[in-house]
């Protein structure tokens, strides 16, 4: 698996603002806090770990136990199949650290921008107001991306899996049960 490496958004004269309010202030977006350690309800992982595991893809051996517990569940892999591959489904990277995803956190619009400076400039309570409102700006990008399907890049669903859902319902990717859509949050923190 992969890391996630941390990111730096300027945003011109709004970051000398903040600076200039003295405060280091970290924004952190994910499957952070408890959330992170909860177990994933019939699966060795906890939340973190089948985040990881979508959001970088993944190549997973069959053993035999997998494939007794599959066969158990009314799962049936091809004898030669080997391993079972989950591709890449960025719901964090995508929304966040590409171009597009960096424009959506504005949490303002061009006309605002100099007046929003110039309130920023005049309160020291600001900074914390600012970086809240981008991180819920994060969450709700994070979530369209669950929503559209990482805005339509994701691979669809295989056959084999619609097949194997216990709903049988047709959702999107990493939409089955929802439960790893409902642990990503943000948290604001000052340094």
């Amino acid at each position: 698996m992969g890391r996630i490496n941390k990111t730096r958004i300027r945003y011109g004269k709004l970051s000398d603002v903040i600076q200039k309010l003295n405060k280091k202030i970290s924004i952190r977006v994910g499957i952070i806090g408890p959330e992170a350690s909860k177990k994933v309800e019939g699966a060795d992982l906890n939340m973190a770990e089948l985040g990881a595991v979508h959001e970088f893809g993944a190549r997973i051996a069959v053993t035999e136990k997998m494939r007794a517990f599959l066969h158990h569940m009314g799962i049936h892999l091809k004898k030669d199949t080997t391993e079972i591959e989950i591709p890449v489904r960025s719901f964090l990277r995508e929304a966040l650290l590409t171009p597009d995803g960096k424009k959506a956190l504005q949490v303002w619009n061009i006309s605002e921008k100099e007046a929003l400076i110039e309130y920023l400039n005049n309160d020291g309570t600001s900074a914390e107001v600012l970086a809240n409102a981008i991180g819920a700006k994060a969450l709700d990008r994070v979530l369209e991306a669950f929503d559209t399907g990482g805005f339509g890049k994701w691979k669809p669903i295989t056959e084999f899996t619609r097949e194997h859902r216990e709903s049988g319902a047709d959702n999107p990717p990493l939409n089955s049960t929802g439960v790893l859509r409902k642990s990503v949050t943000f948290e604001v923190k000052e340094l």
